[in-house]
């Protein structure tokens, strides 16, 4: 019998955590426990400092079970998009008379178009369809049950770096897991709060954290697009302790204060917490222009980003912004959209007590591996995830 509870473990930016949860009522969740661990984060895709890598790990996953209160024996790991690629490949099957679409079949088509055998720096970590086609030319997202003659399928694969998964596999050694299970961490948040009817049209996707921006552009279930460049709003709490001479803490409490849209004047003050009890008065106008140039290096980078993509997408389709980055800052959005010339949207997970941009990835990743759970029982998982046992 499978378990309905699972436990993802996330690299952020600046921690790594460790979230033990189930479904609940009207597609809710359940977090029945949580352990976090600072670290030095990844840059690059790098880790800063991988010598403390393995102190991190055990820490969050100790203070998970703990909490739980039992060992954790099955872990589903996140990869970031700045440890991944993702590529589109078509893939045909013809029958000799009419079939009725079953995921034995979808599997088969998506192995008709997987050529990564040869490839030994990548794992595949996800298969997901960007539209499957029938014999009359109509296209669908999903197929299961479908009857036609000729099954296509134009497939978004997520690969992750070897090195990664074998780091992290070395680290969870000790352990003695039953199982590992490798998720990418973009797809996985796109399809949590980026709903159907949004995907089915193009959507973009910017997943902006402490250290790091993953672009995304997706279609129907797949990524079309996945590039990842190291700037987040850690780089602007940065600037402002740099040139305010602020301690980094004092400096992120005031970028918590930035109203983008203000016209400020020189007499105009931010009020910068300085203690408990104290404050310092920081000009408005210095303030808004160091947080304006950051943030404006990294819309121009995102913009890099789309402007690489293959594919022809629709001009008026907004960029939804995530992440606990820059989603916070006051007039973000209409700085934004004056700099990219498209509307900008802030999502998060439809979860009314997870709710908040900060928790997209943990959110999609719990909500995927509950899924990927679900499905093992129907068995037929093997070309969702990756897995590796001990």
């Amino acid at each position: 019998m499978i378990n309905k509870e699972v436990a993802v473990l996330e690299f952020g930016s600046s921690k790594i955590t460790v979230t033990v949860g189930s479904r609940d009522v009207n597609n809710t969740f359940n977090i029945r426990a949580k352990g976090e661990a600072p670290y030095e984060g990844f840059a690059d895709g790098n880790f800063l400092s991988p010598e403390n890598l393995k102190s991190s790990i055990n820490t969050a996953l100790t203070l998970a079970e703990k909490n739980l209160q039992t060992k954790i024996k099955n872990l589903y790991i996140g990869v970031p998009g700045e440890f991944s690629y993702s590529i589109c490949k078509n893939g045909s099957l013809t029958f000799k008379k009419k079939t009725r679409i079953t995921e034995k079949l979808i599997d088969s088509v998506y192995t008709v178009a997987d050529d990564f055998s040869k490839n030994s720096d990548y794992t595949i970590i996800s298969v997901t369809p960007v539209y499957f086609t029938l014999d009359d030319n109509r296209r669908f997202t999903n197929s299961l049950g479908l009857v036609t003659k000729q099954l296509s399928v134009n497939a978004s694969y997520v690969l992750a770096e070897n090195r990664f998964i074998n780091t992290v596999n070395k680290l969870l050694s000790e352990l003695k897991l039953e199982g590992v299970y490798y998720l990418s961490e973009p797809l996985c948040t796109a399809l949590n709060v980026l709903d159907t009817e949004n995907r089915e049209r193009y959507a973009i996707l910017i997943d902006c954290g402490f250290t790091t921006t993953t672009v995304c552009l997706i279609k129907g279930e797949g990524l079309l697009l996945l590039n990842s460049f190291s700037l987040g709003g850690g780089y602007i709490t940065s600037d402002l302790a740099e040139c305010l001479n602020l301690t980094f803490d004092q400096a992120e409490s005031l970028k918590r204060k930035v109203i983008l849209s203000l016209n400020a004047s020189e007499s105009d003050i931010y009020e910068a917490a300085i203690s408990a009890t104290s404050t310092k008065p920081i000009s408005t106008k210095t303030t808004n222009e160091i947080v304006s140039a950051r943030v404006e290096m990294i819309g121009k980078t995102i913009l890099k980003c789309l402007a690489s993509a293959e594919y022809k997408y629709p001009d008026y389709i907004p960029i939804n912004i995530t992440g606990g980055g820059i989603s916070y800052i006051k007039g973000i959005k209409d700085f934004l959209s004056k700099l990219t010339g498209r509307e900008i949207c802030i999502v998060s997970p439809e979860d009314p007590d997870l709710s908040k941009p900060d928790y997209s990835s943990f959110v999609g990743l719990l909500d995927m591996a509950l899924k990927q759970n679900e499905y093992a029982s129907k068995g037929f998982l093997q070309n969702i995830f990756s897995k590796h046992n001990r």
